[in-house]
């Protein structure tokens, strides 16, 4: 991800990447059917993009505000995230955690680890981690934190 510029897919390859490297070592499986926070469809939380692992250089943060399932906005944290902009709308979580099942199925990657946690929503994807150690390989990672709902589930 290099640029000002981030497009769905590249934001979708960093979100995988994160879980990895927040994960350590290991990576826990999603619980089966629906978690809670999947149900929730009016929610924001904080997405972080990094360039290596995890906590490496941070290509932006933002608050991302999350009404009937449409993110409605997106809020820099910091300067990368000033600096840069999604073309075609900033993702929700739901979008984030289905990029990344998408990215870790397709087994493209040497490694691409999503990171959940356990919580009153359910079992939640808080990073997505992605390594390529081919020529011209690459390491990015992203972080959802902050999880907040509007309302809870039904």
């Amino acid at each position: 991800m290099v640029g000002p510029k981030f497009s769905r897919r590249a934001v979708t390859t960093v979100v995988g990447m994160t879980a990895l490297i927040i994960s350590g070592c290991g990576t826990k499986g999603a619980a089966s059917g629906a978690a809670k926070w999947e149900k929730i469809t009016d929610y924001s939380f904080t997405l972080e993009l990094f360039q290596g692992k995890c906590g490496a250089e941070t290509h932006g943060a933002w608050s991302i505000t999350v009404k009937n399932d449409k993110a409605t906005e997106a809020k820099p944290l910091n300067t990368p995230a000033r600096k840069s902009q999604w073309p075609e709308g900033a993702p929700t979580l739901k979008e984030l955690y289905s990029a990344a099942q998408g990215v870790k199925k397709d087994g493209a990657y040497d490694i691409a680890r999503i990171h959940y946690e356990n919580g009153p929503y359910g079992q939640r994807p808080t990073s997505f981690y992605i390594l390529d150690r081919g020529k011209g390989g690459s390491e990015q990672c992203e972080t959802y934190t902050n999880y907040q709902p509007s309302h809870k589930a039904n």
